[in-house]
């Protein structure tokens, strides 16, 4: 691909066009691309094993004589759907998506039908702050998708919400 080939890392630590047009997204976007297409030329579906990510373009690297220039520096896709998939395959991105979902669906019941706002809790509006920011961050990072303090922070906040929105529902508030 072209466009993957022309990009280089300036010390500015931005990517660059050939005609000069910046690219502030740190190269997440070329390694996406980049990913996908690996994807699809080497017909992952089941993925490759634990950090896909790496041993992915770590083969790659050494399977191909043009190594762009992004994968030089970076082994880590940055982005939680894709390295689920490129880790577990089909069936690590249903997960991941059904995660997501599950997350979703929680901080709505708190927000909008339970009205978590009205409650005066701390670690209520913390753990609503966390889950949404956890689920956003894991479309640039690997987040909640690999184990890190991510993980045990939306596990604290997922259940502290599960928690609030059962109690409500089986009328056990205090």
């Amino acid at each position: 691909n072209k466009d993957l080939e022309h990009k280089e890392f300036r010390s500015t630590g931005r990517y660059v066009l050939n005609s000069g047009v910046n690219r502030d997204t740190s190269g997440r976007i070329v390694l996406w691309k980049l990913s996908l297409n690996l994807i699809k030329q080497y017909k992952i579906i089941l993925g490759v094993g634990p950090q896909g990510d790496r041993q992915i373009f770590d083969f790659h690297k050494q399977k191909s004589k043009l190594i762009i220039k992004i994968i030089q520096w970076s082994t880590n896709v940055s982005n939680g759907y894709i390295y689920s998939y490129l880790s577990a395959g089909i069936l690590g991105l249903s997960i991941a998506l059904i995660v997501t979902m599950i997350l979703v669906k929680e901080v709505y019941i708190a927000v909008f039908t339970n009205k978590i706002f009205t409650k005066n809790s701390d670690l209520n509006y913390l753990s609503i702050f966390c889950v949404i920011f956890l689920c956003f961050r894991s479309l640039f990072e690997n987040g909640i998708f690999y184990f890190s303090i991510d993980f045990i922070f939306i596990l604290i906040s997922y259940l502290n919400l599960y928690k609030f929105n059962n109690d409500l529902k089986n009328n056990i508030t205090k």
